[in-house]
């Protein structure tokens, strides 16, 4: 990861946070269990999500905050936005059993690994919070879990409903 940002990731436009930042957002979003976080919740989809989560955030507004040099030279404030990304679901999807509350367990975790990775290269400074501030989860899962299963996005009948979502 950190020799990837080191490089200059194409992606990433050039070399120190915004370069690992970018890899490391392109990491999660990839992954099959982020299907949830890519992209803003509509009130729409998940009625009375605003109420619940007052500062709603996506990987796809993280990216664009990216490319619009919005974080500066901060990795504090990139860290803040994808723990409040996995925050949010875990918020909204209170329950347990909750898919995207399973998912957003293992995200944050996951997200934790790979930037105390991307720390051991010097990139980026020690995780601040290690979590949600509030409403934060129980045990977390000890690794990023292998997904089997399929993450049907929106619509209604036998998909999950995006009200399930971050």
């Amino acid at each position: 990861l950190a020799e990837r940002a080191r490089a200059g990731h194409p992606s990433g436009g050039g070399h120190g946070l915004r370069a690992l930042a970018q890899v490391l957002l392109e990491r999660l979003a990839a992954d099959p269990i982020s299907a949830w976080f890519l992209q803003p919740v509509t009130e729409e989809e998940a009625p009375n999500y605003r109420l619940v989560v007052t500062d709603p955030i996506d990987f796809r507004t993280i990216g664009e905050k990216l490319r619009d040099k919005s974080y500066g030279e901060d990795p504090g404030a990139f860290a803040s936005d994808v723990r409040r990304v996995y925050c949010n679901a875990l918020r909204y999807n209170w329950s347990p059993e909750n898919p995207c509350h399973q998912d957003a367990q293992a995200g944050l975790l996951w997200f934790e690994q790979l930037q105390a990775e991307a720390q051991l290269g010097g990139d980026l400074p020690a995780a601040s919070s290690g979590g949600c501030k509030r409403g934060k989860p129980g045990a977390l899962p000890a690794a990023r879990p292998s997904v089997s299963r399929t993450l049907p996005r929106g619509g209604t009948g036998k998909s999950r409903k995006r009200a399930e979502i971050s």
